[in-house]
């Protein structure tokens, strides 16, 4: 399965897919033959990791190695049926080094092959892009919903908690971006989902709660609090039950977000502040650092929630950048940074380090 997957990754096979295309139908199939068969009266967990909408990363590989028709050139899809460019289509020129790298760079992303093929689209290829992947979209819905489906059928649904979550978001042609890599919120943004077919567990169904600042890293805690499982030792999150449950909770002011290992982000009620160390010369993650503090970005998240507009060098908003700032550097104190040991992780941020230095000097920018 993994070389077959290799194979679709790499433009190998004349297809216009990824793993997705196979391994989702796959875990839809092993999950529905789980439940049609669990007769025991035990808790279960189980988990199913779908693939998609992941293969639209395969579209971007195939679209570069031609190894599928190019349906814009082609003509096979109108130009009606396309979505519009998103509203933040445009990029901020301030922008971290850090992003910019990974927009217009050789080099800086894991496949460069890609960027190169993407800075010659036109705005008709990036719609065909941003179709592709609600495509995708469709299809790990189209799935869940099988599953969800299958769950109604047997006497576990009443009692069974349901969660859906993602690792990482995707630009989608904002900023002119595409993928995970930088710290704009379609990057950093991911669904957290709790449900149940069910009244037993007293969640406030069909609400969206935008008050509180989850992560996934309160995950663990809220599986281990339902399943009356004790949560380890050390684990940095919270439970989610009594926000679940609309019940006050004692939560976390804002979230605090890491990214290719220079660039950090601290998103507020009202702003969020975007910066980036200045590369060092070991293995040992920044922070706080303040004389290796790179660009940086702000944005009013009520006003601008598509991040058009840095205010980070507008006079009036100087006091907020220094509390976001501090707010940051006051987080990074309570991590621990170990340095990294294995020799891939140091030669692929050896690549980073060696590329972004390149940006520096040539914004003239770059210390001694």
């Amino acid at each position: 399965m993994r070389q077959s997957f290799h194979n679709l990754y790499t433009g190998q096979r004349d297809i216009g897919a990824g793993g997705g295309e196979y391994y989702d139908s796959a875990s839809t199939h092993a999950a529905l033959s789980f439940l049609s068969t669990y007769d025991n009266h035990n808790p279960f967990y189980l988990q199913v990791g779908y693939v998609n909408p992941h293969d639209i990363c395969e579209y971007l590989h195939n679209h570069e190695q031609k190894t599928i028709p190019d349906s814009v050139v082609q003509q096979t899809v109108g130009e009606s049926a396309l979505p519009p460019l998103p509203e933040n289509f445009e990029y901020d020129v301030g922008e971290t080094l850090l992003q910019q790298v990974c927009r217009r760079h050789g080099g800086a992303l894991i496949h460069d092959k890609i960027r190169r093929a993407v800075q010659r689209w036109s705005d008709l290829q990036w719609r065909f892009y941003i179709c592709n992947y609600y495509r995708y979209v469709e299809k790990v819905d189209y799935e869940i919903g099988l599953l969800l489906n299958a769950l109604a059928q047997t006497d576990l649904a009443e009692n069974t908690l349901i969660i859906f979550s993602s690792d990482h978001g995707e630009a989608c042609a904002s900023h002119q971006m595409f993928q995970k890599f930088t710290l704009y919120q379609e990057s950093i943004r991911v669904p957290f989902i709790v449900a149940s077919l069910g009244d037993c567990f007293g969640l406030q169904k069909s609400s969206f709660d935008h008050r509180h600042f989850i992560s996934g890293v309160d995950l663990l805690p809220t599986i281990c609090d339902y399943a009356e499982a004790k949560i380890p030792q050390g684990v940095q999150g919270h439970s989610l039950r009594p926000i679940l449950k609309g019940q006050k909770a004692d939560w976390r002011t804002f979230a605090f977000i890491e990214s290719n290992y220079w660039g950090r982000a601290i998103v507020t009620d009202q702003y969020k502040y975007v910066m980036e160390y200045l590369p060092a010369d070991d293995f040992v993650p920044l922070g706080p650092d303040p004389t290796r503090l790179g660009r940086e970005q702000l944005f009013d998240l009520v006003t601008d929630p598509f991040e058009t507009t840095n205010l980070s060098k507008e006079l009036p908003y100087q006091s907020e950048l220094k509390l976001c700032r501090k707010l940051l550097w006051t987080q990074e104190e309570k991590l621990n940074r170990h340095p990294l040991t294995h020799h891939r992780s140091q030669e692929t941020i050896s690549s980073w380090r060696n590329t972004l230095r390149q940006a520096w000097v040539q914004t003239n920018l770059a210390t001694k």
